[in-house]
Parts: structure tokens; sequence; C-alpha cells
């Protein structure tokens, strides 16, 4: 892979030059993001009782701060990329590009939970209805949970994706400057809000991590991480900070919220914090709570941003180029990690019969590299197969 040239402080992210350079923090921040997320899930495969420990303290660390970089990344990249939508042209246009991108892996995805469902290698992995089925196809889970479907045990994290895909034409459209954006994203949310107490529909972590996507498209808009050069004190200012606000806040209060928002249970009625229609005064200080996971997610997503620009220009080439194939990966990592995973680990107990602390070890030498090998190759063959066919409909347009 060749190694891009970095950005320049205080680049104009509207300027084409900009946009024809690669930030390479970016990708740092999208693979530390998996790599937190899939380290999360292997907790579920494990046997040893200090490695099941180890992991399941950190899991809802690894999953709401992997989650807020997913987010907070993915507006940075849509406004980097897509930072002009004038027209309902322009906003059809994007909409077909994010749709052609997300569905076919995530079809193919639900294709492999159904086979290893069917063949018992992994059961309990999501639950097949007719109804849950056809939400699932078409990407609804996030719209339509908790009152239709139970989104923790599918691949949510596509159905919320979608809706903020489907949204930020329509936050971006009427927005000239910054304080229009912030308006217009505060109008968009409204109906949502009117959805989920009058209907209990509207997966809760659309709330979550709705702040944190605008947050991205918001700092990519002003340019916001890119208006000074990074120094080591702004990133032990904003870890002390961090620290100090998890203290505050209680490591053990945060724990427990960022696991019910992690799997989806922090105000649906099937997990923690459940409430009742009725009781809105408690549901406005839940509401609260957002803003304060929010707060520590976009510290921490400053921490690690600064870290990153700080590295880029250090960093080895045979680092950056696994970063860069990782980061490529990320949607396919996502998508069949956990696939993976079930196999290897049926794999290991039944024809290596090794000891827990064999079969943890195993895992991992196994698992992890098997899942950036065939994520990297199905992301590479859809990049192709859609290049070939936009190429197709050129050639047919002349």
């Amino acid at each position: 892979m060749v190694r891009t040239k970095i950005l320049p402080t205080g680049f104009s992210l509207a300027s084409k030059s900009a946009k024809q350079k690669r930030l390479l923090e970016l990708d740092m921040l999208r693979a530390l993001a998996i790599i937190m997320i899939v380290i999360g899930h292997t907790f579920f495969f494990g046997t040893t009782p200090l490695f099941i420990s180890a992991i399941g303290y950190l899991q809802p660390y690894l999953f709401f701060f992997g989650l807020s970089l997913f987010f907070f990344v993915s507006g940075f990249v849509l406004y980097y990329s897509y930072g002009r939508i004038e027209t309902t042209a322009d906003m059809l246009t994007f909409w077909k590009k994010r749709l052609i991108r997300l569905f076919p892996l995530y079809w193919l995805a639900l294709v492999s939970i159904f086979v290893l469902e069917t063949l018992k290698i992994e059961e309990n992995f999501t639950h097949f209805s007719f109804s849950s089925v056809l939400i699932q196809l078409l990407g609804l889970q996030a719209l339509l949970a908790p009152r239709f479907i139970n989104s923790i045990f599918t691949l949510w994290f596509v159905g919320l994706i979608l809706l903020f895909y489907l949204l930020y034409p329509v936050i971006l459209y009427p927005s000239r400057d910054g304080s229009h954006l912030i308006l217009a994203s505060f109008a968009v949310i409204l109906p949502f809000v009117i959805m989920r107490l009058a209907f209990d529909i509207i997966d809760f972590r659309f709330f979550l991590y709705y702040g944190i996507f605008v947050a991205g498209i918001l700092t990519c808009k002003q340019g916001a991480m890119y208006k000074t050069s990074p120094k080591p004190r702004f990133l032990y200012i904003g870890a002390i900070l961090l620290m100090a606000l998890l203290a505050l806040i209680n490591f053990s209060a945060i724990r427990g919220i960022a696991t019910a928002a992690s799997n989806g249970a922090l105000f649906n009625g099937y997990g923690y914090f459940s409430y009742n229609p009725s009781e809105l005064p408690l549901l406005i200080t839940k509401f609260s709570l957002i803003i304060l996971l929010n707060m520590v997610a976009l510290l921490f997503i400053y921490v690690v941003f600064i870290a990153a620009r700080l590295c880029v220009p250090s960093i080895s080439r045979a680092l950056l180029n696994l970063i860069l194939i990782i980061a490529f990966s990320a949607y396919s990592i996502y998508l069949f990690h956990g696939q993976i995973l079930a196999c290897v680990d049926v794999f290991v107990h039944h024809v290596f019969q090794l000891g827990v602390i064999q079969t943890d070890i195993a895992l991992i030498l196994l698992g992890y590299p098997l899942i950036l090998g065939f994520a990297y190759f199905v992301q590479r063959g859809e990049n192709n197969v859609v290049n070939r066919i936009r190429n197709i409909k050129k050639r047919s347009a002349q």
C-alpha cells in the first residue's frame, strides 16, 4: 500500500485538494474501534476464568468506546466525502451509494448466521421468525425495536447506521454553517423522540450514539481537530480529564450504564432502567444519562484522536499497512467476526481437545488472523464487484 500524505494543520475540509488526501488517523481510529469490539465479543467464547473475568470487566468499555469511535468516524468521513448535498438529486445519489455498500455484505452475514443456527454450530446467535427475518432483511431493527424485535440478538449496528445514513442528507441539506447544522440535528431527532414515547419503537442506542455521530460531522465541518498541531500536553490533559470524569462519576456506575447501553437495554422494557410511558419525569432524568455518556465518549475520542495524530509521523510502514487493512475491512470484520469465532471455537474444542488455557490461546491465534483474512477477502471482492458494475454502467452511458 502507498503511504498517503498527511494533511497539514489548518487545512480546509471543503477544498478539493484536501479531499484528495487520506486522513490516516481516522483509519487508526476505525481499526482501534473494531479491535475493541472483537476483543469484547471474544468473551463469549473464552474458557479460562481469568481470561473471562478480565474481558468481562473491560467489555462494557470496549463496546461503548469502540462503538462511539465508529459512529464519530462515520459522521466525520461522511462530511469529508459528501460535504455538499444541495439538491434532491444529490440526496438520492447519496442514499443509493450508501445502500449499495451496506446491504450486500449485510445480507451475506445474515445468511451465514442462519447457516450456523441450522447446523447448531452457534445457538441463540439470533432469533429467527418470519417477522424477525423480514425486519432484519430490511435493516429495520433500530427503527422497530423494542416493540417488534429484540435488537440485542441482531446485527443492530447495521440498522442504526442505516438510520444515520438516511438522516445525514436531511441534516446537511439546510445547514449553511455549524449553528444551522446543530439546529437541523435537533429538529431531526424530535420525531424520533415522539415515536419512542408514543409507540415504543426506536432502539435507544439511536439516541445514545446520534449525538456522537453528529459531533463527527460537526468536527469535520469546522476542522476542529486540525486547527492546531497535536502536542503531547493535549494528550496528557485530555487523558487526565477523562480519568477524573470517570472517577467523579464513579467507575462502577459508568460500567453499569455502559453495559446496558452497549447491549441496547439502557431504556428498553426488557433490560436496565425500564420505564412506563407515564413516567415522563423519570425518562427525562434518564435522557440526562445520554448527555453524560456522550461527554465521556467524546473526551475519549479526543484523547485517541490526538494520540493517533502524534503517532502518524513515526509509524512504521509495516504497521501502517496492517492498520489500513484492518480499517478497510472493519465493516466486514463487524459482520462476520462472531461467526468465525464460533466456528473456530467448535473446531478447537472438538478437534484439538486442548486444556482451557490452550483453548483460549488457540482461539485467539487461529480466530483473529482468520477474521482479518476472511473480512479483507470479502471486502475486497465486494469492492471489485461494485467497481465493475460502475464501469459497465459508464460504458453503456457513453
